[in-house]
């Protein structure tokens, strides 16, 4: 195994907190899973709270300031190789939230 295993949180960001009309999405620039279509975030710092997080990571990504509402669901993917060798291990947490500037 390479890397260990990376913890990424993420956004389903909707306009208003009663309303899930509609959500942001952003095409992935890097790899894994680049060019598809994905809910914001990204890799959580070694020190680093989840709500710092990401917080930065939606700022980064989005220029927005988003207020977190509650957690989601926390999943894991493991992705193996060709040959079988473990090529990427994440554990997501994703959480609600909904943007206050930007």
């Amino acid at each position: 195994m390479r890397g260990g295993i990376k913890v990424v949180v993420k956004a389903v960001i909707v306009n208003e907190k009663e309303s899930f009309d509609k959500i942001l999405m952003i095409k992935r620039g890097n790899e894994p899973w680049k060019g598809f279509w994905s809910i914001p975030g990204g890799k959580v710092k070694y020190g680093e709270g989840l709500i710092d997080a990401l917080k930065r990571e939606i700022r980064e990504e989005t220029g927005l300031e988003v207020e977190v509402i509650k957690h989601i669901c926390t999943f894991d993917e493991i992705i193996r190789s060709e040959q079988g060798n473990i090529e990427h291990h994440f554990v997501f947490i994703d959480f609600l939230a909904v943007p206050v500037r930007g």
